[in-house]
């Protein structure tokens, strides 16, 4: 399995991670255990608060701290030392580039088209959960 893989997990990742049972929960998972490296930024964690915060989830402020926390626990933090500008349709995503470009990630694992779309960014591949965990050989992630 691939320990000092370094992920950054885009807040949709996020939020399926902590909402359902899947590929994203399994990624979460293996950062949780270490078997995974995962760096997040403020930007990102501002960003995985608001959408928290959607009354569509039904999460209270407590909720949504707790998970905040969580990945506060699990995740290393970076300072985007440049501004990426890469995806015009969706300029939220470049925050995404900023901290996977930052932090030398060797991965984003997003759901988000905009993303998914580049394949990789300055030598960061844009993987679905699904498929990051099919190129680690990733099994048993309970």
């Amino acid at each position: 399995m691939g320990t000092g893989t370094l992920v950054v997990l885009d807040t949709n990742v996020l939020v399926s991670a902590f909402g359902w049972e899947g590929p994203e929960r399994d990624v979460y998972r293996l950062c949780r255990r270490g078997e995974l490296e995962t760096v997040t930024s403020r930007p990102l964690l501002e960003e995985l608060e608001r959408v928290l915060g959607y009354p569509k989830f039904g999460l209270d402020h407590g909720e949504v701290e707790a998970v905040l926390a969580d990945v506060k626990s699990v995740a290393g933090l970076v300072e985007p030392e440049r501004a990426v500008r890469a995806v015009s349709e969706d300029p939220a995503d470049d925050r995404v580039l900023e901290c996977a470009v930052t932090s030398g990630a060797d991965y984003i694992v997003s759901g988000d088209q905009h993303l998914l779309t580049l394949d990789a960014y300055e030598g960061v591949s844009v993987v679905r959960a699904s498929e990051l965990l099919a190129r680690l050989g990733a099994s048993d992630t309970q």
